[in-house]
């Protein structure tokens, strides 16, 4: 082999020891190549996005499930306080409007009669208001003993209810009294109602005896109506009583009736005094009380 030939084979071979020694020092990355644990890594990024996707998604579901049930579907305990307040709500709307309607009636009312009593009646001894104004009678002594100024006159005690207020055209008025028979003399008390024109008087005697009488306007006696005679009494509570068409006279638990009067207006009601003698004495009368009736 000459010279030259060996060169060649010699360079040849060279040529092929030296590229494998040039790829076992080729550097990492070197001509472009990948290395070895980028795919790994790339796996793991991915992974880890899918993840935080995941978990994104899992938070979103349950803030719109939450959002859901407490916004656009209440709970029930939710619903039932609504539900329970809501009559409350318009019961307490509705209480101021009933009672102004309550009070704008009332103002445009007449003021009616009402019931009255005095435990001691006469001028200076009612407590309660009402005026009383005495005709044909002596000395008055809260308690409320009276005398009659003059034998065999009756003597009236007229009240007029507090504030002026009108007499109804049917009601009780009473009064406990002990009208007797000192001395001898005779003591009655009786109870009386008027108008402008005529009126009533029911009288109870010491003696037992009692009357019911029609009178007129200044109480002179027109007619007897009813008479009779009962037991006598140390006291004795009496009432008379106007309703409709029918008057009552009681004495304590017994009654006596006069139907078909004519019924009045009461302008005037007095309590009534009489003896026959000037020397029959004072006589005692309290608890008076006025009662309104139903027509």
């Amino acid at each position: 082999m000459s010279n030259d030939d060996q060169r060649s084979s010699s360079g040849e071979g060279h040529y092929y020891k030296q590229e494998p020694h040039t790829t076992q020092n080729s550097g990492p990355g070197s001509q472009g190549e990948k290395l070895p644990g980028q795919p790994l890594k790339q796996r793991n990024i991915w992974r880890a996005v899918a993840m935080v996707m995941s978990i994104i998604a899992v938070v979103f579901a349950a803030t719109t499930l939450l959002a859901y049930n407490h916004i656009i579907n209440p709970p029930a305990a939710r619903l039932t306080s609504i539900a329970t307040q809501a009559p409350q709500q318009t019961a307490t709307v509705s209480a101021p409007t009933s009672a102004s309607t309550s009070s704008s009636m009332s103002t445009v009312q007449p003021s009616s009669p009402s019931n009255y009593s005095a435990l001691q009646p006469g001028p200076g001894c009612d407590k309660n208001g009402g005026t009383w104004t005495p005709q044909g009678l002596g000395d008055i002594t809260c308690g409320t003993a009276v005398s009659p100024s003059s034998a065999n006159t009756r003597g009236y005690l007229f009240l007029q209810l507090p504030n002026n207020k009108a007499f109804s055209s049917n009601n009780k008025i009473g009064v406990i009294g002990n009208p007797g028979t000192p001395n001898g003399f005779l003591q009655c008390i009786g109870l009386d109602e008027q108008d402008a024109n005529t009126g009533f008087l029911a009288e109870y005697c010491g003696d037992g005896h009692w009357f019911i009488y029609s009178i007129s306007s200044d109480g002179t006696i027109v007619q007897t109506l009813a008479k009779d005679l009962t037991s006598t009494r140390t006291t004795v509570d009496i009432a008379l009583t106007l309703q409709g068409t029918t008057l009552s006279f009681s004495m304590d638990n017994e009654m006596h009736e006069v139907n078909s009067i004519t019924p009045i207006q009461p302008t005037k009601v007095a309590i009534t005094y009489f003896a026959n003698s000037g020397y029959a004495g004072s006589i005692t009368t309290n608890n008076f009380s006025y009662t309104v009736l139903s027509s």
